[in-house]
Formats: structure tokens, sequence, C-alpha cells
């Protein structure tokens, strides 16, 4: 059987490029529940929230969909040149999975938390409740991807 060259350069600069749209699109997100908090007590949630729309429009959602879209293209690169298999399919489990897991997480991103966002950003306190609930959820997502990212079930 032939086995993909998951050490080729355009392999590795594919999955570079997956690893770190996925950090730019969560890295700032890790500090938004707290960041809300400290602009609240401080008196300028306002002005924290506004900046965080910013980067959720402008970075994480971006982002967020290249990740996706590099993604498919690993798994897409898996096939080795005059081979009919390939090393990691859209019907295994862990692939397809990871898939729908992205989807939600854009969903979310666009749907729950960037309109939390800009309601707090207005001065609706009741949504400062939700923008960390949103956050974790996108988290655990995060981390039920990375398993299935590592750890490949049923491959």
């Amino acid at each position: 059987m032939l086995l993909p060259d998951l050490s080729s350069v355009g392999y590795k600069i594919v999955l570079l490029l997956h690893i770190v749209f996925v950090v730019a699109a969560f890295g700032g997100l890790f500090a938004t529940p707290m960041l809300v908090r400290a602009g609240r007590a401080a008196g300028s949630g306002k002005a924290v929230a506004s900046g965080t729309v910013a980067y959720i429009q402008r970075i994480a959602v971006p982002s967020l969909l290249l990740a996706g879209i590099f993604g498919i293209g690993l798994v897409s690169m898996s096939k080795p040149e005059g081979s009919d298999t390939a090393r990691w399919t859209f019907s295994q489990g862990w692939v397809s999975g990871a898939l729908v897991l992205w989807i939600v997480q854009v969903i979310i991103y666009l749907a729950l938390l960037l309109p939390a966002e800009r309601k707090l950003a207005e001065g609706d306190e009741a949504a400062a409740k939700r923008v960390p609930m949103f956050t974790g959820i996108l988290h655990l997502l995060l981390l039920v991807l990375i398993y299935l990212m590592v750890f490949k079930p049923g491959s």
C-alpha cells in the first residue's frame, strides 16, 4: 500500500497554516471572559466588548474559516499519487466528526458569540453572562477537535 508523503514540504506548509489559523482563531478567545469582567469592573466594559467584536470579526472568524479549509486540504492531500486509497477520508469518524464540530464552531461564533459581544458593546449587561458561556462552549469543542486530530480514533 502506498502511503502519502506526509513529510513533504507542501503537506507541512498546509499543516503549519492549519495550526497557525487555529491559534489565531482561539488565542484571543481564551482571554475574552477575563477581559469582559475586568472591563466591567473598571467601568470600561463597552470599550473591551468593542475590541472583542473587532477581534472576532477581523481575526477569529476568518482564521477559523481558513483553519477548516486547510484542514480539509490536509485530508485531501493524504492520498498518494497513483493510489486509489487515501490515508484519511471524510468517511472516517474522526474526520467527519471534526468537520461537523468545525461547522458548529463557525455557527456559534457568528450566530451566538458575535451578537452577544455586540450587545455587550451597546451596554446590554445581560449579554455579559452569555459571552463566557459561548466562549466556554467553543473551548470545549476545540478540546474535542484537538483530541480527534491527535488520536484519530477509528483510523
